[in-house]
This record gives structure tokens, sequence and C-alpha cells, in this order.
């Protein structure tokens, strides 16, 4: 199953400041010029005074998401009503970050995805009834061939929160405007609109696992990513996420006003050239985000919280594929986990 994973900051990072523009019937034309490093100043500052501000975060979690299986067909699981079943706990590290979402049902847990400093591995398991399996990879190798075959890398997820820096230093930033306008019949295209939005492109082109981070600019305030494209290998889109209704963090202080992290999250999963997404479709809600008193990375653990039925059917993505099956026995039976 494929993974993605956040750009590691020494890869080399472009910003792509976009123009979307409401287009009339006509041909579309792409003009890039130097965006002004003011610009670039400002957006990167708004983001990362936001995520400076979140230590950590503990959020009510409702999950609804479609995997598809190995043997071609899908599954559907959660629910997009009611109460919540689930929990989210994020912290930050200069490394590995502590991360996990936590699926429930009638008390139990059902499903764990996370990343794990501690035992630095990202990973996922899931017991829905009669289908499931556990994948672990090496955390510090995220992008590796056989990670393929991961659930989804939880690190992206990490990523759409927010709560991680962007780097900001000289020359890590390159900046480019783009604008989408009409050709004119003479002379060089131009831009008969005004920008509605910005694009943070991470990650150099073709060299996997790059992700391109939209802002809205056309309300007011500090701008807010509203999507984010994940790309693999191939430099086609792999993941896809709309992410909306910005939250206050409770317990957090960014001049005067509590911080944010996005309370709905709308991922979808794209197949491609030799790579099946096992991830069809996520619809995460969010509610009651605060810094919390859980340690991101005790509860990230994988191994102190993998249920005892799927102990020895854990399959390392790192490792070539075995013959053993991920899948569970119809009478898996749940235990109760922290």
């Amino acid at each position: 199953m494929k993974h993605f994973r956040i750009a590691d900051c020494g890869l080399r990072i472009g910003l792509v400041l976009t123009a979307c523009a409401f287009l009339q019937a006509g041909c579309a034309t792409e003009v890039r010029s130097p965006a002004a490093q003011a610009d670039v100043d400002r957006l990167v500052g708004e983001y990362n005074a936001n995520a400076s501000a979140i230590p950590k975060v503990w959020s009510r979690a409702t999950i609804d998401l479609t995997v598809a299986d190995d043997k071609g067909g899908t599954f559907n699981w959660g629910t997009q009503l009611g109460a919540s079943n689930g929990i989210l706990v994020a912290g930050k590290n200069p490394g590995v970050a502590d991360f996990v979402l936590v699926g429930r049902e009638s008390g139990q847990e059902v499903m764990r995805l996370g990343t794990s400093s501690a035992d630095n591995l990202y990973y996922v398991w899931y017991h829905f009834g009669d289908k499931g399996g556990a994948w672990t990879g090496r955390a510090d190798s995220a992008g590796s061939a056989g990670a393929a075959e991961a659930f989804v890398d939880p690190a992206s997820l990490v990523g759409l929160l927010g709560i991680v820096q962007l780097p900001s230093g000289p020359g890590q930033l390159t900046a480019f405007a783009l604008c989408v306008g009409h050709a004119q019949a003479m002379g060089p295209p131009k831009c008969d609109q005004p920008p509605h939005a910005y694009v943070l492109a991470i990650g150099a082109a073709g060299a996997g696992y790059r992700r391109e981070i939209y802002f809205d600019c056309g309300r007011g305030g500090p701008q807010r990513p509203y999507k984010v494209v994940y790309f693999g290998r191939d430099d086609k889109p792999v993941l896809t996420a709309e992410i909306s209704d910005y939250q206050p963090v409770g317990g957090t202080d960014v001049h005067g006003s509590q911080a944010v992290v996005p309370a709905q999250i709308v991922l979808n999963g794209n197949d491609g050239a030799g790579r099946k997404s096992h991830l069809r479709d996520m619809h995460l809600k969010l509610a009651g985000m605060k810094v919390g008193e859980v340690e991101p990375a005790e509860a990230a653990k994988f191994w102190d919280n993998l249920p005892p039925t799927l102990k020895d059917r854990v399959v390392d993505v790192n490792k070539p594929a075995s013959a053993s099956s991920a899948e569970l026995p119809a009478a898996a039976p749940a235990e109760e986990r922290r």
C-alpha cells in the first residue's frame, strides 16, 4: 500500500505563488515571475507563528473511511454523524513526530495509525470485522520501495494539522508568482484577475513525496491552507486532502489569540502506474482540540498498544514481501486497550 511522507527540511524547497482566476471562455495561460520576498516572509511567518504555539494537541475524532482490500473489493468503516469514534494525539520532535489516530467501536480499539519516536516506526493496524492487518516501516526510511505496502503514511496527517513549522532560513525558499489568465492576440499573456490562492510546493519535482500546500488569499486575517496534494516518485498525485473549518486549540496563544487547526480533513487516495492506493477516502472531524495532559510519545507507541491477536501478523514493509497473510480470522477477538 502506498505511503506518503512530509519532505525533510534538507530537501530542496520551492515556493509557488499561484493565482487561480475564474476564467472565462478562451485560452488559459500560466505566467511565472519572481514573487516578492515580503509576500513569502509574511505567508511563512503566519503559518509558523500558529504552528510554534502548538507544542502538542489532543482531540476527539469522528472517523469515516473507505479502504480497498487486496482482493479488489472495498469496505467502509466509521461514521460522519453522531458521537466521536476516536481520538487524535500529536506532538512535535526534531526528528520523528509522535502521532496517533485511534478508532474505537463499542468501547474497543479497532484501528491505530501513527508514528512513534520511541519505536522509530510509522505504522497502521486495524481489525474491522473479518478484515484487518498490521503494517510497520522505519520512520527514518519512509519512501523506501517496500513502504508501498503500507496503508497510509501517518506523517502526512501530522502535516495536515499545521503544527510543524515550515523552514524559513535564507536560501531555503525559492519563490515564483504564477498567474493564470487569457492569452493575448499579440504580445505576452497577462493576468486579468487578482490571485485567489497561494501554493507552497515543498520538495523538488521528480524527487518523490513532494507536497503542494494551497493557501486561501481571499480571506481576511492570517492565510490558512485549504488543500494539500502529495506526489509520489513518479510525480503523480497520490493523496489529496481538503482541509477546512479551523478551530482554536485550548491552552495556546498567538499574539493574544488561540492557535488553530483544521477541524475538517477529507482525504482521497489515487492509484498510479504500478501503485494501488488502499486508502480510497477518509473523512476526519476533530472536536475539543486542546494541548491536553496526554504525552504523545507514550500514546503513540506501537508495540505497547498492538492487540495480541496481531502480534504475529505484523508486516514489515522494509523487508521483502512474505508469504504470510495480514488478513485477520473472521472471529478475531477485540480487547480493551488504552
